[in-house]
């Protein structure tokens, strides 16, 4: 299985994989290197530990991407513009998608996703500010009528592998 990571001037690795489409699509998949810590990895998420291994469900339409922010454990950071430490854009072709982030230090984390289902590479609202594509946080919280923060989406990455699901909210 082919991958390729887009380097944003740091080493931090998202990586990712989509079944068995992702050898035939590997062009299709980017992964934004956006942070300082020195890491590697590889698309089977074997890279560096602790390794966070996500699995997005409830995929409903087979467009655009889904995109993933990996976020610190600082709770100023969480979803703001230019805080996270990676990223990770996967087409949604599938009912699920698998993607890894690797090469990271143990702590705590969150994952916000979103489906960026007509591929303008934007989290779109509606007019009142709600989500209009689906979305999700790491620990799959319920809807509050606020925007989301770390203490909604934190784990704790350990060692070594950490697996998540996140199922997609309309």
């Amino acid at each position: 299985m082919s991958w390729r990571a887009k380097a944003l001037g740091g080493s931090l690795a998202a990586l990712f994989l989509v079944g068995a489409a992702a050898a035939d699509n590997a062009d299709r998949y980017e992964a934004e290197e956006v942070s300082t810590s020195r890491a590697t990895g590889d698309p089977f998420c074997e890279g560096p530990s602790p390794r966070i291994h996500v699995t997005v469900d409830n995929i409903n339409k087979r467009d655009g991407q889904i995109v993933a922010d990996l976020h610190d454990d600082v709770p100023e950071h969480f979803l703001k513009k230019g805080n996270k430490l990676a990223r990770v854009r996967v087409p949604a072709d599938a009912a699920y998608v698998q993607f890894c982030f690797s090469g990271l230090e143990p702590g705590t984390y969150g994952v916000g996703i979103y489906h960026d289902v007509n591929g303008n590479r934007d989290f779109d609202k509606n007019f009142i500010g709600l989500p209009a594509e689906p979305w999700g946080l790491s620990t799959n919280p319920g809807f509050k009528p606020r925007a989301p923060q770390l203490d909604d989406a934190d784990f704790e990455a350990g060692p070594g592998q950490t697996a998540i699901t996140i199922s997609l909210k309309k």
